[in-house]
């Protein structure tokens, strides 16, 4: 393994055959290539599996959320990876309540959502079943003028759909806004991290291949139950 490549990740799974196994790769990452790159705090837990595990399998059904908000901030969630789609997929109790409350309100659906992403932003242990007791939705306007658009960062291997980018917007959006049936979205090119900027595109023809394949046919944001939305390059 690529000990260079770990250290840069802010979560990584590995799993063992044997809990020795785990120590002795454990033990060798404080001291690799002489140099301090890790502290290591271990610790050894059983687990046992739950009578949903085999809801882990199947994947997480869209077409419940047909509304475009509730679409996006499923979406949204989803981007975050097993921090959130493994709690979800594991729990029936509340997948039922994701999808009651998109029901009730998608607007609503949306803020929940939002702010359950913050939750798991800070903390990716957070149980996703607090957010329902934590939520106080309160109904806001929008300053004139301005816009909510979709935002997404795309990384070397993930999409990472943010939470909607509030902007003034521009002479485009003016001219074709939603009474033309037009939608945006903000999207920045970034490393893994969703932060640093990639210095090295020239250099790596994979990554060429992935940003240029983006760029000519587009993002494809998700499937709502009236149309899909395919989000092309306008501009920089």
């Amino acid at each position: 393994m690529d000990i260079d490549v770990i250290s840069q990740c802010s979560d990584l799974w590995l799993q063992f055959d044997h809990r020795t196994d785990a120590w002795n790769f454990l033990q060798q990452l404080p001291i690799f290539n002489n140099a301090k790159q890790f502290i290591l705090n271990y610790a050894d837990f059983q687990f046992s599996l739950s009578s949903n595990y085999k809801n882990l399998h199947s994947s997480l059904d869209y077409n419940k959320f047909s509304s475009e908000l509730g679409s996006y901030a499923i979406r949204m969630l989803s981007s975050l990876g097993y921090t959130f789609t493994d709690k979800y997929l594991i729990n029936n109790d509340i997948q039922l309540a994701f999808i009651s409350h998109h029901r009730k309100s998608p607007e609503k659906f949306y803020k929940l959502c939002y702010t359950l992403w913050n939750h798991l932003q800070e903390d990716h242990c957070y149980f996703i079943s607090n957010v329902f007791d934590a939520q106080n939705v309160t109904n806001c306007t929008l300053p004139q003028n301005t816009y909510l658009v979709a935002h997404a960062i795309v990384t070397p291997l993930r999409i990472l759909f943010q939470p909607m980018h509030l902007t003034t917007g521009h002479r485009a959006m003016r001219q074709y806004g939603d009474k033309k049936s037009y939608k945006w979205m903000l999207v920045y090119i970034r490393d893994e991290d969703g932060l640093s900027k990639i210095i090295d595109l020239n250099d790596n023809d994979e990554l060429r291949d992935r940003y240029k394949n983006i760029l000519q046919n587009g993002l494809h944001l998700a499937s709502f139950a009236y149309k899909n939305l395919i989000y092309c390059y306008f501009g920089s």
